[in-house]
C-alpha cells in the first residue's frame, strides 16, 4: 500500500505500528467503554501508566480509571506524574 500503513520486510507485508494501534482502537465516549482496559488488569497489584502532560481528555479519562481502580479492584494508592495545579484539582472532586 503506498499509504505508509503497510511496511515491506522479507517479501511480506507487515502492518506497520500505526495501523496495528488503529486496528486495536477503541472510541472512548462514557465510563463503560474502559471496561475492556479495567477487565484486563485482572488481579494485578501494579498498574502502569504514562501522562499526556496537560490534555484536559487525559485527566478526565484517567480519573475515572483511578475511580474504578479503587472501587473495583480494591486499589489504595494511585501514584501520578503531573505538574501540581493539576494533580491538586484531580484532588477537589
Amino acid at each position: 500500500m503506498s499509504d505508509g500503513s503497510y511496511l515491506q520486510c522479507g517479501g511480506r507485508t507487515r502492518p506497520t505500528v500505526v495501523s496495528g494501534l488503529a486496528a486495536a482502537a477503541r472510541p472512548l465516549e462514557t465510563a463503560r467503554d474502559l471496561d475492556p482496559l479495567i477487565d484486563a488488569i485482572g488481579d494485578a497489584r501494579y498498574v502502569l501508566g504514562e501522562a499526556s502532560h496537560g490534555t484536559s481528555d487525559f485527566f478526565t479519562w484517567r480519573m475515572e480509571i483511578s475511580k474504578r481502580l479503587i472501587a473495583e479492584h480494591g486499589f489504595s494508592f494511585l501514584a501520578v506524574e503531573g505538574d501540581s495545579p493539576n494533580c491538586h484539582a484531580s484532588t477537589d472532586t
